[in-house]
Parts: C-alpha cells; sequence; structure tokens
C-alpha cells in the first residue's frame, strides 16, 4: 500500500450500498428494465463545499430542463461508479437513509498511489413531488 492509499483508508467514513442497473432496452415495443445489482464500497463522505470549483464552474442549482441539485455530497473511493451512460443508468447510491444518485464521476489522482481512485458526486433522489 503506497502513501497515498494510507491516507485515504485512514479517512473512510462509510460502507455504502450501491445499486447498479443496465440501460434498458425496447423489447417488442415495451421498454424492458433490467434488474438491479447491488453492492458494497469503502468510501469517504463529504459535503461538497464550494460547487463551483467541484463541478468545474458549473452551477449546480440552475433549474436547466426543469431539474436542480438542492443536496450535493462528494464520495471518494477505489471503485468506480457510474453516471448514465448507454450502457448503464446512473448508479445510485444509499446513504443518510435515502437514495442518492450519481451525476458525475472523476479520477482522483495521488502522489506515489498504485490504485486509482475517484472523485464522486451523488445529489439527493427525489421521486415526485414534495
Amino acid at each position: 500500500m503506497g502513501f497515498g492509499e494510507e491516507v485515504v483508508a485512514a479517512f473512510l467514513t462509510d460502507v455504502l450500498t450501491v445499486s447498479r442497473t443496465a440501460a434498458g432496452a425496447p423489447v417488442d415495443g415495451i421498454w424492458i428494465k433490467p434488474a438491479s445489482t447491488t453492492f458494497t464500497i469503502q468510501a469517504c463522505v463529504q459535503p461538497a463545499h464550494g460547487l463551483q470549483r467541484v463541478t468545474g464552474g458549473r452551477d449546480m442549482s440552475s433549474k436547466t430542463d426543469g431539474e436542480h441539485v438542492d443536496d450535493v455530497r462528494v464520495i471518494y473511493t477505489s471503485t468506480q461508479l457510474h453516471t448514465r451512460t448507454p450502457d448503464y443508468e446512473p448508479d445510485e447510491v444509499t446513504l443518510e437513509d435515502g437514495q442518492w444518485v450519481v451525476i458525475r464521476v472523476e479520477k482522483w489522482f495521488l502522489v506515489q498511489a498504485v490504485n486509482t481512485h475517484y472523485q464522486v458526486l451523488v445529489t439527493r433522489l427525489n421521486l415526485g413531488a414534495s
């Protein structure tokens, strides 16, 4: 274990459950969503301070396309999580007794690190009107 891994391991705060679903596909005109798989990850969960810096200058509070973000967390982990891609729905993470959806994933490089780590932004998943 290199110095970078020791630092990350020292700050692990949670064991989180992740739900991953492959992208659906139409079958005989009906959209079929595959079953989800679940697994756990070790992670360091932090509040997302300075969102403009964390998100590369993007304003996460703008209500573009009817969506907005009220609550964001940053997860540091050695497990690569997925945003929406042609092959996957965005991963969902169980955190603070709620479901959170992955909105951004970046590789997080550490000096002298052997393994790759990821900086993951998640936002609380809101279903329906509040």
